[in-house]
């Protein structure tokens, strides 16, 4: 049978027909460059994030002068007096009460040989190419320029120099000293509100303690009823004259011993609690402006370099007020803000999380940041601070030594001190921490502008980082107080800051002083002003510097090897000018000492014993101290008092520092505890052809009095200067017929005697 077959059959191949469509080929998908974000924009958005975080993102803060910004070599005037006279120049700038234009001033020298002065530049707020800014800085010009031309003369006529100094800080700031008093409507920001001005201010203190008498008040309330008769003058009359004697009456008023204190007392009723707090601020301010001419003569009269002054506008080339551009595709967010920030754990860039606890919905996180990031694209400034840095970086880089002080009318906002402090070459004295929505940095064009600008964006970020890191360890929004009138160069808001407590002084002779962390420095000056002496007293806190260690410069006296040495506290020094010194014991604590009662009463024969006490314990040693200072303007003496013990029980012997000042000169820096003090003897210096050896000597003491004698001194119902209520402003106090000043601090009292040397 033959073999099956199977037959398979084979399909040929079907042709397509010719109208069939070929599959379509995929498209290839180009992603677009990313867009570039200008460090200018970055910042914007790194401010929007922070505003959302927090409107003040710290509290009121005062900075301290780095070695580097402090630094003396080549300079004309000290530091300290180049901060003094640039704070005083930047508080009278402000002439009138205008948000929009908020002036800043620098200093630096200029000049060869005998003409070297001093360059004063001025800046003003600025948003565009608008020139109101322009007519705000002429008409401040030409008020420093007069003030400029009658500090040519100041030492040959010191009195009169101050006086027309003040007649002409009165005509350039009177619209401001209007709005400070309250007597003369506030042009911007809520003109028409009520405000209560000096004279209703007044009114209710002087009607207390009209009818509540005593003591302690009767000066000011002498006092206060002249300001309110002055005041009643200057609104029927409304001259400069009147409004002149109207700021010496607030002046004086100031000068009260604790009129804070008094006016706590008077104003306690007030349904209002901000009543007492403006009113004491209004006084201060006003004051200021007596106190500014005063200071800029005493400047004069002892820096040659001062009474040559030239002033000069900074304006900013167009190109760096340009706003930046961007494409108009690119939409920035909070997310892509904090992305940015390096090394944030991905928790922490959560912004559903961040929202939640800033109680906002992420839709009302996100129209803020868009309306912040608007409103400083389209309306912010170039503030005047970072102007006048601009134009150090730009203009005076290599060219002379840069200015080591920046001063705004008011406090630095939160993102120039942040700029300031981050730069790091120039001190700006303090911050209110308010951060403005409307700041930004110029358009950086140079190299220098463009990586500071790059560099600070990852400041910000950190700042930005800082704050996450609270936020989720705090679970909620941290709120700081908004600052109280922005604090224009006034300490009243910082009190809290630099006050110390009572308790860090103990009257006790056994226990000794705490050591403080941050020294108060105390600058008291001798004034001729006709028969009357007049203190002035300022505070500060001690930049942190080396301390010269006494032991470098002398050994004690033979004869005090059998007095118990009583040490001084740490204290750090502070360049006053470039010879001063900081003398002191070489331990780290202070004994309050004892004294004698009836030495508070015998002031003069008490300084007669210790000049002979100290020229009967001269010795080589001390001799030696005397050479190493001849470069000093002041000779330091160290003497000792020693009071009977059979008059009052447990006192002991005590060793006060007697010290001598050069008329027209000024004295190192000495520590007395806790503080740290610095003399000056101002007054109309000898005709040419006397030699230096022949000018006048001021014999200053500075004694701690027993707690017997500070009883006795309380007794007597004589009032201290409260040093924990000092100021970084200066303030002049009267001495007693004794030619004392007292200086209260908790419940010690230091004594300091100034008469002229025998």
């Amino acid at each position: 049978m033959p073999p099956k077959t199977k037959l398979s059959t084979v399909k040929p191949p079907t042709s397509k027909p010719s109208n069939a469509k070929a599959p379509a080929a995929k498209p290839t998908v180009v992603k677009p460059p990313p867009i570039e974000v200008p460090a200018t924009i970055q910042c914007t958005e790194n401010i929007a994030v922070l505003n959302i975080l927090h409107k003040v993102p710290s509290q009121p803060s005062s900075n301290a002068a780095t070695a580097i910004q402090s630094k003396e070599a080549g300079y004309l005037i000290p530091f300290e007096d180049e901060r003094r006279l640039t704070s005083t120049l930047a508080f009278l700038a402000y002439r009138e009460d205008d948000p929009d234009h908020i002036p800043a001033v620098c200093v630096y020298g200029t000049g060869k040989k005998k003409k070297k002065g001093l360059k004063i530049l001025l800046a003003v707020n600025r948003k565009g190419s608008s020139d109101k800014w322009k007519r705000y800085a002429d008409y401040v010009i030409e008020g420093f320029d007069r003030i400029a031309a009658i500090l040519k003369g100041a030492d040959d006529r010191p009195q009169s120099t101050e006086d027309e100094v003040f007649v002409n800080i009165v005509e350039l700031c009177k619209t401001r000293i209007l709005c400070r008093l309250r007597l003369e409507k506030k042009k911007k920001g809520f003109p028409n509100k009520q405000r209560t001005n000096i004279i209703d201010g007044l009114k209710p203190v002087v009607e207390y303690l009209h009818n509540n008498p005593s003591e302690n008040t009767r000066l000011f309330l002498s006092r206060a009823q002249g300001v309110l008769k002055l005041s009643g003058s200057y609104m029927a009359h409304q001259t400069n004259e009147e409004l002149e004697d109207l700021i010496e009456g607030i002046n004086s008023l100031r000068q009260t011993e604790k009129f804070e204190d008094i006016l706590r007392v008077a104003l306690s009723h007030d349904p209002n609690p901000i009543t007492r707090s403006y009113l004491s601020n209004m006084i201060r301010k006003v004051a200021r402006y007596r106190e500014a001419a005063r200071i800029l003569r005493r400047l004069a009269c002892r820096l040659p370099p001062v009474r040559r002054m030239l002033v000069e506008i900074v304006e900013l080339p167009s190109d760096a007020l340009e706003r930046p551009s961007i494409d108009s595709k690119y939409r920035g967010s909070i997310k892509s803000t904090i992305s940015r920030i390096p090394n944030l754990k991905s928790s922490l860039k959560d912004v559903k999380k961040m929202c939640h606890l800033l109680e906002l919905s992420a839709e009302e996180a996100d129209a803020r940041f868009d309306d912040r990031f608007k409103n400083i694209s389209k309306e912010s400034k170039v503030h005047a601070e970072i102007q006048l840095l601009y134009h150090c970086e730009t203009v005076l880089q290599g060219s002379t030594l840069q200015p080591r002080v920046i001063c705004s009318s008011k406090s630095a906002c939160w993102l120039c001190n942040a700029f300031l402090l981050f730069h790091g070459k120039i001190h700006t004295p303090r911050s209110h921490g308010r951060l403005y929505t409307g700041w930004r940095l110029p358009n950086p064009k140079s190299g220098w502008c463009n990586d500071i600008a790059t560099r600070f964006n990852r400041h910000l970020e950190s700042k930005m980082a800082e704050s996450l890191r609270i936020l989720h360890q705090r679970q909620k929004r941290t709120n700081y107080p908004e600052p109280v009138g922005e604090s224009e160069l006034s300490i009243i808001t910082w009190l809290s800051s630099h006050e110390i407590p009572e308790d860090e002084l103990s009257p006790d002779n056994v226990a000794p002083i705490k050591e403080l962390k941050q020294p108060i420095v105390i600058t008291v000056r001798d004034l001729s002003k006709q028969s009357e002496q007049v203190t002035v007293l300022e505070k500060t806190i001690a930049p942190p510097e080396k301390v010269l260690d006494e032991d470098a410069l002398h050994s004690p006296p033979a004869s005090a090897e059998k007095i118990s040495p009583e040490p001084l506290a740490t204290v750090e020094a502070v360049a006053l000018a470039s010879l001063v010194e900081v003398c002191r014991a070489p331990s780290d604590t202070y004994s309050v000492p004892q004294e004698h009662p009836a030495a508070i009463n015998n002031s003069s024969k008490s300084s007669s014993t210790t000049k002979e006490a100290s020229n009967a314990q001269s010795s080589p040693s001390d001799t030696s101290l005397v050479a190493s200072e001849a470069k000093s303007p002041s000779v330091v003496t160290q003497s000792s008092s020693q009071a009977s013990s059979s008059d009052s029980k447990g006192a002991t012997r005590k060793q006060a520092m007697t010290y001598s000042v050069t008329l027209g000169e000024v004295s190192p820096v000495y520590a007395s505890g806790p503080l740290k003090i610095q003399f000056g003897y101002t007054g109309k210096l000898q005709q040419q052809g006397q030699g230096k050896d022949s000018r006048k000597q001021l014999c200053c003491k500075a004694e701690w009095l027993s707690p017997q004698d500070v009883e006795l001194f309380r007794m007597r119902g004589v009032t201290a200067v409260d040093i924990g209520r000092l100021t970084e402003e200066e303030v002049s106090y009267s001495t007693d017929s004794d030619n004392n000043i007292y200086l209260g601090h908790g419940e010690g009292l230091l004594k300091l005697t100034m008469r002229p040397a025998q």
